[in-house]
């Protein structure tokens, strides 16, 4: 069969699911030929402005035949669908064909007729959620997973920094992991690097102080990784001794406040001041003799001037040098 017969065959297919299924595709990885949604999709989470679904599909790459895969079906139920969809589905495929730590996008469906018509991304499924994970593990990772973790997340940095991308919202929840490797999911709070804004999409509790202030630089997602790695090591989200502060556990007044028309946010200076104290981490588990510098790196993560923060090189290469 020739190969405008096996394209012409496989668009028919496409159809023949549009019709049976109610779905059509609007873009579809290139790697891929055809893709056949299952109709066993079951809720992995509900969000304000989606829904997150996990299901199968059938995908056929011309150099390995046919495979079932699981896949993850992202709807947004507020907003341009299409426009947002397709904007992710833009900058993983980017990123996802430069490293292995970003979801690949498989494609996009849109479902119902002209009047309502929704739009989902169909991407890999990169395995359970980070935030669920540690959970799962009595709430804190050995420092030599962290470690490993690490390293990983730092060369997605350097990734992402190459490309002039900010992802703007990393968080146990956007991270998966499968076998030991990480996924970066979750591209809506995205941005190319030097854009302001006035509002912040993120999630303040693992923002750097200059996105609250809806700022963005090459070492912002750096700030929000050694957030990251507190939280898998002591599993606290914020040392406690800031508990007694009004933001922690305030979403309300957190984005509230950062969305503020005052140019310089009250709760942006009070943050960015806390941190300058260096008090974000004040103790860890114990550390071996070899992974003793992990406290000091992890401070210097978080410092809220981002020229203070390490490179990404640094980053890589300290982890590199704890792996086990």
């Amino acid at each position: 069969m020739s190969q405008r017969s096996i394209r012409l065959w496989c668009a028919l297919l496409s159809l023949k699911a549009s019709l049976l299924f109610g779905y059509g595709i609007v873009k579809l990885n290139p790697r891929y030929e055809r893709m056949l949604l299952h109709d066993d999709a079951a809720v992995l989470g509900v969000g304000i402005y989606g829904i997150v679904s996990l299901t199968h599909a059938s995908l056929l790459e011309p150099s390995k035949g046919e495979t079932l895969r699981q896949v993850v079906l992202k709807k947004w139920i507020k907003g341009d669908g299409h426009h947002q969809a397709s904007n992710e589905f833009d900058v993983m495929m980017r990123l996802s064909s430069q490293s292995p730590y970003f979801a690949e996008p498989i494609g996009i469906i849109s479902k119902g007729d002209v009047h309502e018509r929704s739009y989902q991304l169909v991407m890999e499924y990169g395995g359970q959620d980070l935030q669920h994970y540690v959970m799962e593990r009595g709430g804190t990772l050995p420092i030599p997973e962290v470690m490993r973790i690490g390293y990983q997340l730092a060369l997605a940095l350097e990734v992402l920094a190459s490309n002039e991308v900010c992802h703007s919202d990393l968080k146990p929840a956007n991270l998966t992991i499968r076998d030991n490797q990480i996924k970066i999911i979750d591209w809506g709070s995205s941005r190319a690097l030097g854009i302001a804004q006035r509002t912040m999409d993120g999630t303040p509790i693992f923002s750097s102080p200059e996105l609250i202030e809806g700022q963005a630089c090459s070492k912002s997602d750096m700030f929000s990784v050694g957030l990251i790695l507190y939280f898998l090591t002591t599993g606290k989200y914020l040392p406690e001794e800031l508990r007694g502060t009004p933001f922690p556990n305030s979403f309300s007044a957190l984005f509230f406040m950062a969305n503020t028309e005052d140019p310089e946010p009250s709760y942006a200076g009070c943050f960015a001041k806390t941190l300058a104290v260096f008090q974000l981490v004040p103790e860890l588990a114990a550390c071996k003799d070899k992974e003793i510098g992990f406290r000091s790196f992890l401070r210097s993560m978080v410092h809220p001037t981002p020229s203070f923060r390490p490179s990404h090189r640094e980053a890589i290469s300290f982890f590199a040098s704890h792996l086990h």
